[in-house]
């Protein structure tokens, strides 16, 4: 059993929500669920568009590729085929500008995790993120693309300076940029009772992951809902996506949508 909670919410501060998300489900033999977070950017040069489209044709390209398939795809197959999926979309958006050129410099992350009831894989570019709540402890599974987090693996600078930087929300890699893009992925095994939780930035730019690990245990009813209203009183200073996925969890997780963004 597979249950999953979803919300997206313009905050506080923003006048319009460009992130985008999506939940659907491949067709056999390839089966499973895929969910997908992307926040936008651009504002007027249309960041609501880019995480839009960019959703849009990675669920193209991976239904076509469900579609073609003569099995169920291995781990790293499956890998190769979201990160194809999202090289597609960078695509989309380099196209879209070549057609309208006034949308020049919009972009979007992208974050996909495909869901079995005993697997997960996924691929990723920018700085959504997938984490791992396994036994109540937090893993963050996608690496993210920026400017701050490349300083803070070097150790150049702290966590606690990280979240103060001038410069953390520049990213190093995102889709509609000029040029390829490197797309990450990984794989692993599901154990009963573990979390995997899709977000935006919205969400994490106010909540440490140490906050993260021990708010999502305290979440009653719907978890992703419960997470954007916390972020919302932390002053909700962005656009804020949250997926909460529960391979085998409790039926009580529903699907919801809260103002703005909404399903792609």
């Amino acid at each position: 059993m597979l249950t999953w909670s979803a919300a997206t919410d313009v905050g506080r501060l923003r006048d319009r929500n460009e992130d985008a998300y999506a939940i659907f489900q491949l067709p056999p033999p390839v089966g499973g669920h895929v969910f997908v977070v992307a926040d936008g950017m651009g504002g007027r040069r249309a960041g609501h568009v880019a995480s839009r489209l960019a959703v849009g044709a990675l669920r193209a390209h991976l239904t076509r590729w469900s579609l073609r398939a003569a099995e169920t795809p291995a781990p790293e197959v499956a890998v190769a085929a979201l990160a194809a999926g999202v090289r597609a979309a960078h695509r989309s958006l380099l196209d879209y500008v070549q057609r309208y050129p006034e949308c020049s410099g919009m972009g979007t992350t992208l974050t996909a995790v495909r869901v079995t009831p005993t697997q997960y894989q996924y691929a990723h570019v920018g700085d959504s993120r997938l984490y791992l709540l396994r036994q109540g402890a937090l893993r963050q599974l996608s690496r993210d693309h920026a400017l701050v987090a490349d300083l803070l693996r070097s150790g150049q600078i702290t966590e606690q300076q990280a979240r103060q930087h001038p410069q953390r929300h520049v990213l190093t890699q995102a889709l509609g940029q000029e040029g390829d893009v490197e797309v990450d992925g990984g794989a692993g095994f599901i154990d009963a009772g573990d979390w995997l939780i899709l977000c935006t930035d919205g969400l994490t730019s106010v909540l440490t992951d140490a906050e993260l690990e021990a708010r999502a245990a305290e979440a009653r009813g719907d978890p992703a809902q419960w997470l954007v209203e916390l972020a919302n009183r932390r002053g909700g200073p962005d656009n804020i996506t949250v997926i909460v996925i529960r391979p085998g969890g409790p039926a009580a997780a529903g699907r919801t949508a809260a103002q703005g963004g909404g399903p792609a």
